[in-house]
């Protein structure tokens, strides 16, 4: 049996020395060593690198291929024949795919193409002069549109509103007395104790009862004491 020196498979398949020593490494090209550690080839070298190649045009990963050279050690081509067409048909599927997405881009560039053969903006490039192209993208999820209620809120919808703020006092007109402290629309005031009515001769500092108010009310609000005995003093 002759054996050949990897320059010589070189040669006669065109694929480079080192692609083949590639091919040992992956274990699709065994080889053998000499005692002086040359590779040598087996006389068969030859037509596995062409079996090789052309797996190789067809797209096939490495993977794939040394499948299907275990499968051709075996020696039968039908059973080989039955394990490349399902390889094949998935390349087919692959570059119709890829076929799709090209035409896709073509059209794409053909857009921008024209949109850029228009008339140019008179100053610097913008965000809409065309010049720069944002990647398609499909919309992200958002808040669902919902129609919002169109009829008139009442006061029996809502108790909660009768029930918190005390409601406006009773009087001859929108512009007559109020409850304690409650301006138009019913909201307590903040602005300090209601008007009392006093005699002339009363403190202007509101009775003890009402210098508290209201019980929350911070300290800067309260009248100090001292200044109730200096207003209360003879």
């Amino acid at each position: 049996m002759s054996t050949l020196r990897i320059s010589q498979p070189a040669e006669r398949s065109g694929v480079p020395a080192s692609t083949l020593r590639f091919y040992e490494t992956a274990g699709l090209l065994p080889a053998e060593r000499t005692s002086s550690g040359y590779r040598q080839y087996g006389p068969d070298a030859v037509e596995r690198l062409a079996f090789i190649s052309s797996a190789k045009l067809l797209g096939l990963a490495l993977e794939d291929i040394r499948d299907l050279l275990d499968v051709r050690d075996a020696g039968v081509c039908a059973a080989v024949r039955a394990r490349i067409v399902p390889l094949v048909a998935d390349r087919i599927a692959d570059a119709d795919r890829r076929s799709a997405e090209l035409v896709a881009f073509s059209a794409r560039l053909a857009e921008v193409r024209r949109q850029l053969s228009g008339p140019a903006p008179s100053g610097g490039c913008g965000p809409d002069c065309g010049c720069t192209t944002a990647e398609e993208q499909p919309p992200a999820p958002g808040p669902v549109m919902a129609a919002l209620s169109t009829r008139p809120r009442r006061a029996a919808d809502e108790p909660w509103r009768e029930a918190r703020w005390p409601a406006r006092s009773a009087g001859p007109s929108s512009a007559g007395p109020r409850s304690a402290g409650a301006p138009p629309g019913g909201r307590p005031s903040w602005r300090g104790p209601p008007a009392v009515q006093r005699s002339p001769t009363e403190s202007a500092w509101p009775s003890p009862a009402l210098r508290s108010w209201p019980p929350n009310s911070p300290p800067w609000r309260r009248p100090s004491r001292t200044a109730v005995r200096s207003s209360t003093s003879p």
